[in-house]
């Protein structure tokens, strides 16, 4: 429970409730990291409030205020950095005053000792919601670790129902079945607390729930992996939404910075102090390869994809977005089929916006370079997908489509669309970004730099040495207070 003086249309609620299986025994959870938890999920509303000041009746350890002040500047420089409609606020701040009784350090946090059984590699745990991204960081774990925490949160938030259809029930009930491997589900209404819409009211190209979701998820993974023994937690991050340009001075992410690479090394500095890492498995990967490994390796996962948010009741997908547009296209050139993710292939190309050439955009900044990024992906898959593979999706799957009109559209439309894609120069298979790979433990790295290898090349590292550098130059300065 909070308190908002004075109070902000923010907020339809002030509180809210996190509810854990019987099976999880939260009295392994120290008191003192239900604090740090709090922190996790709520500060990055605090960005949207400045400037502002907010007061915690605890007193943090040394140097903690500074971190999350310092956090928070990063995510503002970000947010007015893409703010439309606005005159740009880059000096509002947040003051974080704590006093009160000392919490537990996090040092103290029970030892990790005791769960040696777990082998030498330690036991993990991801957080996973059907997604391709948590789906191959699962894959991952349960073929470098053993008996690897599965952490899934329902938390839904009004006017969407991607929480609450069938299909996430049933990939649910599929990960539970998985062997070597725990499934966990927390329930939570936590993302019913907010008004949605409040920051793009602001001018900000994101909801509300784009830069507080993956927190909420990254809370729960760790406290589950708290209760359960776990030595590390992990939120998947494509290398995309890491992404970042200094302009004006100022480090600019992508608007999804809330599970970046720079917010992600910050936040496992924070947690590393209990001997406990945090960070993404798949950092180093394109999207469109972390589609292609679930796709091949870990092909008893990828009928478990569920990645459109925008489904309802008892559809899988909504099939008419740019997500399930490139999913069909990616899992075809994988040798997939996109009906075993729920996606209708002759609805996402009848209803295709997309178009081969592209247009460069006046201004650059992360989010149109991860745009160019994404369309050079589609162009790739449109150039090798042939038309037989689309008829023999469409009649695999759902050949009555071909005694309607939208069949035909969706024959149509592919046909168009490869041949002016044919007539772009031809795109070439991007290498992963190996040095982003850091962040995952030395006891998984060499495994997942491996399986990455088996598939892929490697990037020269010249080619994104300045995004990697401004990362790791954010990450110290916004973790430097923790040294005190």
């Amino acid at each position: 429970r909070w308190q908002v003086t004075p109070a902000s249309p923010l907020y339809e609620r002030q509180h809210f409730r996190l509810r854990f299986p019987e099976a999880v025994e939260l009295a392994r959870v120290p008191d003192a990291l239900w604090w740090w938890l709090m922190l996790l999920c709520l500060h990055p509303h605090w960005v949207l409030l400045r400037p502002c000041r907010v007061h915690i009746p605890v007193a943090l350890g040394a140097g903690e205020c500074g971190f999350w002040e310092r956090l928070l500047v990063s995510y503002a420089d970000t947010l007015e950095s893409y703010r439309a409609n606005a005159e740009r606020d880059f000096d509002s701040r947040v003051e974080i005053l704590a006093a009160g009784a000392p919490l537990e350090p996090l040092e103290r946090f029970e030892p990790l000792e005791r769960f040696e059984r777990f082998g030498d590699t330690g036991r993990f745990a991801t957080a996973v919601s059907g997604g391709k991204d948590g789906l191959v960081q699962a894959g991952i774990l349960r073929e470098l670790s053993r008996d690897p925490l599965l952490v899934a949160v329902t938390s839904p938030l009004p006017g969407l129902e991607d929480h609450q259809t069938t299909r996430r029930r049933r990939v649910f009930d599929a990960l539970a079945a998985l062997p070597n491997a725990r499934f966990i589900e927390v329930e939570s209404d936590f993302r019913s607390t907010w008004d949605n819409t409040y920051s793009r009211g602001l001018g900000y190209p994101v909801s509300v729930n784009e830069i507080t979701d993956t927190f909420l998820y990254s809370a729960v993974t760790i406290a589950v992996g708290v209760a359960c023994g776990a030595s590390g937690f992990f939120l998947a991050s494509e290398n995309e939404v890491s992404e970042n340009l200094e302009i004006g001075g100022r480090l600019v992410q992508h608007p999804h910075f809330m599970y970046g690479a720079v917010v992600q090394g910050a936040l496992d500095r924070w947690l590393g102090r209990s001997g406990r890492g945090y960070g993404s498995l798949i950092a180093s990967l394109h999207s469109a390869q972390v589609q292609e490994l679930l796709t091949t390796r870990y092909s008893e996962l990828s009928p478990l994809q569920y990645s459109c948010w925008r489904a309802r009741g008892s559809g899988a997908a909504c099939n008419r977005c740019s997500e399930c547009f490139r999913l069909a296209l990616e899992c075809l050139r994988c040798g997939g089929s996109p009906s075993d993710q729920g996606v209708n292939l002759a609805k996402a190309l009848a209803s295709a916006r997309w178009r081969p050439e592209w247009e460069e955009r006046s201004s650059v900044n992360p989010r149109s370079l991860v745009g160019r990024r994404f369309h050079d992906q589609i162009l790739r898959s449109m150039q090798m997908v042939e038309p037989k593979q689309v008829w023999g999706e469409i009649l695999r799957g759902r050949p009555w489509e071909l005694l309607q009109a939208r069949g035909w559209r969706a024959i149509r439309s592919h046909r168009v669309l490869r041949e002016a894609a044919l007539t772009q120069p031809q795109i070439t298979a991007p290498g992963y970004r190996a040095d982003f790979a850091s962040s995952i433990p030395e006891s998984l790295r060499a495994g997942a730099l491996q399986i990455f290898d088996e598939h892929f090349e490697r990037e020269d590292p010249a080619g994104y040495s300045g995004a990697l550098g401004r990362t790791r130059a954010a990450i110290a300065h916004i973790a430097a207070p923790l040294a005190s």
